[in-house]
């Protein structure tokens, strides 16, 4: 600026002066906002991997929790199956608490109950009941044997046989309880064996779903008696009412009786006596009949006779 107040001219190397100096401030500038851009960006992707990392590190650590759940379930399952086929063992290889109002010698040995016990459910392996003894208790299959096992539940019939060179007894499980019928019952799990010391337990027949289990008493048009399969009369293991006879093999091979055991093998103590109490209602009043039968005839006789 003059004295007189007017703008003197610039000269131009000043203004290419303040031109390079806008554009060093510019290319500063830009310079400047590039670096805070690149600076910010390799923040943002540096946070963003680390926040990768950190979830692919959870991931990480979650799928090795679940393999390490998931493995120890594998192996505390395999471990509780174990124990239970190993509980399993010990119960079926452990022979039976056998349990008799007497010490005499028994047709059922530790040997033979034992060997049966891992032919039958689980739950009639534990204790054992003797419920008949014809050494005992006599001969009677109405009076002794179906008086003291209709109705007590599962039971282990052992017979021995007078006939043989060896010393064999044949052996049926009657399931699910002894019922007087002249119709067959039981169900899958009656069974018969024969059992051989130092041959062990074998099993009589094939496995059948025929009816099972025959259990007579005071029929007249019936075979009377205890049968396991077949038919009336021709059974897989029989014996009849007077135990005194049977047969194994439908009737091909018959054998005198020398003795026999009921085992209960089950412990009930609410035990149904219903069907107990219904055959003794039967047979009082087949005596009612028989003995008005017989007093009506008495009385026709003497009638007819004082006529005469």
């Amino acid at each position: 600026m003059t004295d007189d107040g007017s703008y003197r001219p610039v000269p131009r190397t000043a203004t290419a002066t303040i031109e390079r100096i806008d554009r060093r401030d510019r290319w500063i500038s830009t310079a400047f906002l590039s670096r805070v851009s690149c600076v910010v960006a390799m923040g943002t992707t540096t946070s963003t991997s680390s926040a990768c990392e950190d979830e692919r590190a959870r991931a990480a650590c979650a799928t090795s929790a679940s393999d390490g759940d998931r493995e120890t379930s594998v192996a505390n399952s395999t471990g509780d199956a174990r124990a239970t086929r190993s509980h399993d063992d010990s119960i079926a290889l452990r022979a039976p608490a056998l349990r008799s109002a007497t010490t005499r010698a028994r047709l059922m040995t530790p040997a033979i109950a034992s060997e049966l016990a891992r032919a039958l459910p689980s739950d009639r392996r534990a204790r054992w009941t003797l419920k008949f003894d014809s050494d005992e208790h006599g001969l009677s299959f109405r009076g002794a044997l179906l008086a003291r096992c209709v109705g007590v539940g599962p039971v282990a019939v052992v017979v021995e046989p007078r006939e043989g060179d060896r010393d064999e007894v044949f052996i049926a499980h009657a399931s699910p309880s002894l019922v007087v019928s002249h119709e067959f019952g039981g169900d899958d799990f009656t069974s018969c064996w024969t059992f051989v010391e130092g041959e062990g337990l074998a099993a009589m027949g094939a496995e059948t779903r025929a009816p099972a289990l025959y259990c007579a008493s005071g029929f007249t048009q019936y075979v009377n008696g205890l049968g396991f399969f077949g038919r009336a009369g021709r059974h897989r293991l029989f014996i009849d009412e007077h135990l005194e006879s049977g047969h194994v093999e439908y009737g091909a091979r018959a054998f005198g009786v020398r003795r026999v055991e009921i085992w209960a093998l089950t412990e009930r103590d609410d035990v149904d006596h219903s069907a107990r109490d219904a055959e003794r209602a039967r047979a009082k009043s087949r005596a009612q009949l028989i003995t008005q039968f017989t007093s009506s005839n008495i009385t026709r006789a003497a009638d007819e006779a004082a006529r005469s």
